[in-house]
């Protein structure tokens, strides 16, 4: 048999495709160790060290290689040889590129060196692909006897069967570890380029998706990336207004090189099910994120109690109606089925009540009537805050106080706690929004003290509702404000009274207002802490007449109320002021601050759920 295949060898010698394989198999060799040498030294790392060792480990098998095929001319390793190479297409390619990345995690390299390394780590990877493909080629196959028809095939898988031909144990496992091998690689391929399947791990989809939901999401319209690289294939097509889109959060950073490279791996080949990638906490980490588009370059957005509202250029803000069609709030009212799988239910039917009341009262008043009110709330006030003599100081401190706040009998304990808790955050007594717990002591504070903090207070409502109103959001904005500051004076209003009438606790505790008034003032409490961030945000983009670039999009979960999302800071809640006009605002601590995802990061379109079997279908 040896003497047949080196005459045959022999005459196809003279054919120059016989040489094809063997020289590219010296080039392949030669590259690797020229690559030792390219690739440099700039920091002596895990990554160049298993560079390194692939590297010398490519140059001793393709000598081997070389020698048992083009000189000892053995025909038995040669599908060996084709084994080898495919797989080391994937072996170059990964572990050429560790030290590039490396690298560029630690910033020890520039963008011109990390292009110039990429390029010869992909040169480097076409050379085992070429030898890869010169061996399937006809000729070389004939000259070494190897060649058989898709007849002879098909022939010898029947002759096979009716002989009942068993193979070797080795041969059979080889061929079935090969199977799995070359299925993984399949499965990554299609993942990284074509479509991916995602876990949903958090509720601000639902009803569209529940946790644990998986969805298929198609990846090659949205320019996949370049493996291992921080570049991409051209984009096929640009997302619409109401596609689900998934990216990669923004603010995601690789932990180690070994989590960014090996984490993926294996989230592909588990379809979803491990993911390595874990915080301090042991919980996954939110690297990918599933969202509704809802904003589209050219477009300026905000919302206001729930409503989008979007404008053109030429145009003015108008309710966004599509958005309704995927916008949801009210969980409560969803189908049993949908309800009991929800595990946070945001709201119910008497808060949902309790919105509309402060929405439709926010809606009918004007700013210049709240602040007329405000005004003469004020004067009132202020004409019983004068007319107080120390015989109504004493009643408040001694019987009032300490009763009603049920803290014991030391207001000037109480007052200088609330002062060192307000000036630690930089607020002034009357400012914070949950101030209404205190009033009594508010009240005791202007008595005894100096009543200018709450003139600034009341005066910088006034003079805020005098000054322009760019936009509904900031009217919005400004009303609410207002209507905080009118509560608090009418409850300090409502306090003086009782202090005249000498009220018991008990009296106070039993009367009509002043049940009301702390009603009204949990529950806007309530409306401004709870929901305020979640039912609106400013003008995006910010500046007058900016709007969406092209290239940049806005995302919402529909989940409204359950949604950490594009209109909110990642980096937690921050002191903000309710009106920025007024000096002496409402301040609550805030989530908002809306931005825009741009193009590069969004990774695809989710397309339908395949999992769990009862809600398989089509997304919309």
């Amino acid at each position: 048999m040896k003497t047949k295949i080196t005459t045959l060898i022999q005459g196809q010698r003279n054919n120059p495709s016989w040489y094809l394989p063997a020289l590219l198999l010296i080039i392949w060799t030669l590259d690797s160790l020229f690559s030792i040498f390219f690739t440099g030294f700039r920091s002596v790392d895990w990554a160049l060290l298993t560079s390194l060792a692939i590297k010398l480990l490519i140059i001793s098998l393709n000598s081997f290689f070389l020698y048992r095929l083009f000189l000892k001319e053995d025909s038995r390793w040669y599908k060996k040889a084709k084994t080898y190479a495919g797989y080391f297409i994937v072996f170059v390619y990964v572990f050429y590129n560790l030290p590039r990345m490396s690298w560029e995690m630690s910033g020890l390299i520039n963008d011109t060196a990390y292009t110039r390394l990429w390029i010869a780590s992909f040169v480097s990877t076409l050379l085992p692909t070429l030898f890869y493909l010169s061996l399937w080629y006809p000729p070389f196959q004939k000259a070494w006897g190897v060649y058989i028809s898709k007849a002879e095939q098909k022939e010898l898988r029947r002759q096979q069967k009716e002989k009942r031909i068993k193979r070797p144990l080795k041969t059979a496992i080889w061929e079935n570890v090969d199977a799995v091998l070359q299925s993984i690689i399949i499965v990554i391929i299609l993942q990284h380029f074509i479509f991916q399947l995602y876990v949903i791990p958090t509720e601000s989809m639902v009803p569209t998706y529940l946790i644990k939901d998986r969805t298929l999401v198609t990846k090659f319209q949205s320019g996949p990336a370049i493996p291992l690289t921080k570049w991409r294939l051209p984009v096929l097509s640009t997302p619409e207004r109401g596609d689900i889109v998934v990216f990669q959060s923004p603010e995601y950073t690789h932990k180690t090189l070994a989590r960014r490279v090996f984490q993926q791996f294996i989230y592909y080949i588990t379809l979803t099910m491990v993911d390595i990638d874990r915080d301090d906490n042991g919980m996954p980490r939110k690297r990918f994120i599933v969202k509704r588009l809802v904003g589209q370059p050219g477009e300026k957005l905000m919302m206001i109690d729930d409503t989008l509202y979007v404008k053109r250029q030429g145009t003015d803000f108008v309710p966004l109606e599509e958005d309704r069609t995927y916008s949801h709030v009210d969980l409560y009212a969803q189908p049993e089925r949908i309800r009991e799988k929800i595990e946070y239910m945001p709201l119910d039917a008497s808060t949902r009540q309790m919105l509309d009341y402060w929405d439709a009262y926010k809606s009918d008043t004007d700013i210049h009537g709240l602040s007329l009110e405000l005004e003469e709330l004020w004067d009132s006030l202020k004409r019983d805050l004068e007319s107080f003599n120390p015989s109504d100081v004493e009643y408040l401190e001694n019987n009032l106080i300490g009763q009603m706040l049920q803290r014991g009998n030391n207001p000037e304990d109480l007052l200088e706690e609330i002062r060192i808790r307000l000036e630690s955050i930089g607020l002034k007594a009357f400012q914070y929004a949950d101030s209404y717990r205190y009033d009594i002591l508010l009240l005791l504070d202007a008595l005894t003290g100096d009543s200018s903090d709450l003139e600034d207070y009341v005066q910088g409502g006034i003079a805020s509702a005098n000054s322009s109103t760019e936009n509904e959001f900031k009217e919005s904005s400004k009303k609410l404000n207002l209507i905080f500051k009118v509560q608090q004076i009418r409850r300090l209003q409502l306090f003086a009274d009782f202090v005249q009438e000498r009220a018991t606790p008990a009296e106070i505790s039993s009367s009509v207002d002043f049940a009301s008034a702390q009603q009204d003032a949990e529950e806007l409490f309530r409306y401004l802490t709870e929901f305020y961030d979640n039912r609106n945000f400013p003008p995006i983009p910010e500046e007058r007449d900016a709007y969406i670039p092209r290239g940049s999009y806005f995302l919402m979960g529909d989940n409204r109320y359950n949604s950490l999302d594009f209109r909110h800071s990642h980096t937690g809640r921050s002191l903000s002021s309710l009106d920025k006009d007024d000096r002496v605002s409402i301040m609550y601590f805030s989530l908002l601050h809306p931005y825009l995802l741009e193009s590069k990061n969004i990774l695809g379109k989710a397309v339908a759920t395949f999992w769990p079997p009862g809600r398989i279908g089509l997304t919309r």
